[in-house]
């Protein structure tokens, strides 16, 4: 379900910031209206019970976002990092925002989710 949301409005013609750009913003709206599936999400990923059979099974519904690292770092966009690494620094900012804005500790509108996301290819980029 998430992966059909967190990929809308990505095409091979957006460039590598322009995708995870809009990735990560599907990523914090899905999760800030699907509670539910943002707690799944949290322990599903964060679970060390979790068999690597029910992970890559898992993992098959953000398939088009590691297809985006690897198309990056053939056109030299990305730094060469696992991709693990890399899906840690773009997933990361994101669920740390939905906490914060779920428990009000932060308002997170679009100009301050545009800044991390500036921060997040800050930090990735070539």
């Amino acid at each position: 379900e998430s992966g059909a949301v967190v990929f809308k409005g990505i095409g091979e013609r957006n460039s590598v910031k322009e995708a995870l750009g809009i990735f990560m913003k599907n990523l914090f709206h899905f999760m800030i209206k699907n509670p539910v599936h943002f707690s799944f999400h949290e322990q599903f990923f964060r679970s060390p019970g979790i068999s690597a059979k029910a992970r890559e099974e898992g993992n098959q519904c953000y398939a088009p976002l590691f297809e985006l690292y690897e198309r990056a770092k053939s056109e030299k966009a990305l730094k060469d990092y696992p991709i693990p690494l890399m899906a840690a620094f773009v997933f990361a900012p994101i669920m740390d925002l939905v906490h914060a804005h779920r428990n009000r500790e932060l308002k997170v509108d679009d100009r301050l989710l545009g800044r991390v996301i500036e921060m997040t290819w800050a930090a990735i980029r070539s």
